[in-house]
């Protein structure tokens, strides 16, 4: 009995190699990527009374790629446009900063 169903098995198994396996599934679509949020060119609380051009612009760049200290992931900029308290604090230091330079 025993060897009858080993006999069976191999049947199956040889019968099944004439076959031509099934296609692959489709791959899936790629990832699509976010476009980045524009930059942001004003940033509410700060007195630019006095500031150069060249400080602003250099103030806003670094504004536009700096995290907000407040924790969230955006940045200082985008945080200090919804109205987050920390990015002003920080915004204070940062434009002190470009003005130095």
């Amino acid at each position: 009995m025993r060897r009858a169903v080993t006999l069976i098995a191999a049947a199956a198994f040889f019968v099944g190699c004439g076959k031509t396996p099934p296609p692959p599934p489709p791959a899936p679509p790629p990832p699509k990527i976010a476009a980045p949020e524009p930059a942001i060119d004003s940033f509410d609380g700060l007195d630019w009374a006095g500031v150069s051009a060249a400080a602003r612009a250099r103030f806003l760049a670094r504004a536009n790629t700096e995290k907000c200290p407040c924790g969230s992931a955006k940045t200082l900029a985008r945080c200090r446009k919804e109205g987050c308290a920390k990015a002003l604090d920080r915004g204070r230091d940062v434009l002190e900063q470009c003005e130095g330079e």
